[in-house]
Formats: structure tokens, sequence, C-alpha cells
């Protein structure tokens, strides 16, 4: 049977989850599991989806985003536009459930799971949207996905509940350390970054 892998939110902490992304990357069979993510959550899951070398990609990452002064939902849309490609979208059908909120006609939260992307565009936007917070990511109360308002997955209260009935593991920012909420506000500062990185890698 498979086993289902959550990364729980983490906002501006995303760079832990990679570190520990590069572990299992190294150490694991990954073969036989399905992920589910929230907000920044979401791209450890899929890099190891699409079998990217995860130090390689976050290095990446913080080249984009050290001079970039756009917001934090172009940031995220724009590097994963320029970072992957129709092939990962492939690789992560059916392998990855991303969970977003809905915000209704009655501006009340709604959970959605999306586990399947037409391409590459669709995939980008699925997981900006995934972790777009109210006037923190962008001027705007929320964003658009697939003609819906949606923020950040983490405001539908469904961040460690699996999506399976497989046996699950559950990756959280305070899983194995006390972190205070400021840890988790986006951030371009390099250093702090790869020490996140580094501290999910021990």
């Amino acid at each position: 049977m498979s086993r289902e892998v959550i990364f729980s939110y983490c906002g501006g902490m995303f760079p832990y989850y990679l570190g520990i992304a590069s572990v299992l990357q190294k150490n694991y069979d990954l073969s036989d599991v399905v992920f589910s993510s929230t907000s920044g959550g979401s791209f450890a899951p899929l890099l190891l989806n699409s079998k990217r070398d995860i130090l390689e990609t976050f290095n990446n990452i913080l080249d984009f985003i050290e001079f970039n002064d756009s917001s934090w939902e172009e940031i995220i849309y724009n590097f994963l536009k320029q970072e992957l490609n129709e092939s990962d979208v492939v690789a992560n059908n059916e392998k990855l459930y991303v969970k977003l909120t809905k915000i209704n006609d009655y501006l009340m939260p709604e959970k959605v799971i999306v586990k399947n992307w037409v391409n590459k565009e669709d995939l980008c936007k699925c997981i900006s949207a995934s972790c777009f917070v109210p006037i923190l990511c962008g001027n705007k109360f929320f964003t658009s996905y697939r003609g819906s308002k949606i923020v950040d997955g983490f405001f539908a209260s469904t961040s460690t509940i699996p999506v399976t009935e497989n046996p699950n593991i559950v990756f959280k920012i305070d899983k194995w350390r006390l972190l205070t909420p400021s840890s988790m506000l986006p951030t371009s500062d390099i250093p702090w970054l790869k020490s996140m990185f580094n501290l999910g890698v021990l």
C-alpha cells in the first residue's frame, strides 16, 4: 500500500521543508508515495515528484529572489514558470494533492484539493494560489484560480489532514522544534533562508 506524506503550511519557512526533502531524496524510495501539501509546503513534494535536485533548485530560488522586488505572488509564479516544464506536470498529476481555500459567495472558506493540471501554467498558478496570504503576498484580499477566489490553503484548516486512506506521516514546522510565528513571514534574507534549509537537513 502506498503512503501519504503530508507537508503542512510553512509560509516563509519553505527552505526548512526543502532541507527535509533533500534528505528524503537521498535516502528513501519515494516511488510508492503520494504527497499532500499546503501553501509553501507544496514546493518540496513538487520537486520530489519531478526528481529535481533539491539543493540545486533551492540555490536557483535564492538567485531568483535576492534582487527581485515583485510581490510574493508574482515571485512564486514567475520562478515556477521559469523553472518547471511540461514533464513536471505529468510527474505530479495524481501524485500531489494541493490544498487551497476557496472564498465562497458568502465570504466563507471552503477547502479545495487539486491533484490534476492541464499544463505548466495551470500548475504554476495552483501552487502560487495555495501560497497566497491576503495583503502579505499581494495588495489584494484574494487571488484567482480556475475562476474562483482563492487564498492560502492554511485558512481551510486542513493542512495536517490526510486526503487518502493510506498510512501517513505529517511534516509540520513545529514537529521537532518550537518556532515563533514570525519565522513564517516571507523574506529575501539569504543567510536566514540558507539556515532554514540546513535546519531541515539536520
